[in-house]
């Protein structure tokens, strides 16, 4: 496969704004999917401390049989600091790719292409109970993520979140829902150079694991960390 990639950056004073474009063609074959995108990030000068997003992807192209493709991705978050008291922080985010409701001829569906931190935006249990699974991958989501920081003293951050997942498309059998998940972090920053982690998550499952058969025991993780900087 030959990956082809451009990004244009422009940051002016209030937003930073990136214009991209993915080609990526398997070699010997027709197949050719190109992906082009803009991303903005910044703020309302009238709302101190409101912070957003956006990010949008169109995907152009067709596979070794001339079927077209025609996803497309969405990203909207918003996340907003008070200037109080263990320095909270407010956030929300809705991802968006696209799914197939007739998965014969033209791809509808979003083709992720070698992606990065897309465990964080549809909740770190379920990308991993799915990279297994293949129910939906990087495809046919809807993601709903409602989250909060707090500092309660210096060397130490806690964060909660909340995902709301469900397919775009009917996943199977006409079923599409796929469940929630609640991730709960603790961060402790022992010295400037090292500090600790931990985050446990648990995906409570939906009736889309009954309906494809699967252990529908709700799937948890917990993962420690160290950081040393050097």
């Amino acid at each position: 496969m030959n990956l082809y990639g451009l990004n244009v950056n422009y940051n002016p004073d209030l937003y930073n704004l990136d214009v991209y474009y993915v080609r990526a063609d398997l070699l010997h074959t027709d197949f050719n999917l190109d992906t082009a995108g803009l991303r903005i990030t910044g703020s309302i000068p009238s709302i101190e401390n409101l912070g957003l997003k956006l990010e949008y992807a169109k995907q152009f192209g067709e596979d070794a049989a001339k079927n077209d493709f025609s996803g497309y991705a969405l990203l909207f978050g918003a996340d907003y600091n008070f200037d109080t008291n263990m320095k909270p922080v407010v956030r929300i985010a809705y991802n968006m790719f696209s799914g197939d409701d007739n998965p014969a001829g033209d791809h509808d569906e979003w083709w992720m292409v070698f992606p990065s931190n897309i465990g964080s935006r549809i909740g770190p249990v379920y990308y991993a109970v799915d990279s297994l699974n293949g129910l939906t991958g990087e495809s046919n989501l809807r993601v709903i993520n409602l989250g909060v920081d707090l500092q309660p003293v210096e060397k130490v951050k806690l964060s909660l979140d909340g995902y709301w997942l469900k397919g775009d498309e009917n996943i199977l059998n006409n079923e599409d829902d796929i469940g929630y998940e609640v991730d709960l972090g603790v961060d402790y920053q022992y010295t400037e150079d090292l500090s600790f982690g931990l985050n446990i998550g648990m995906l409570f499952t939906g009736d889309l694991f009954d309906t494809a058969g699967l252990d529908d025991d709700n799937p948890w993780q917990m993962i420690a960390s160290m950081k040393v900087a050097f």
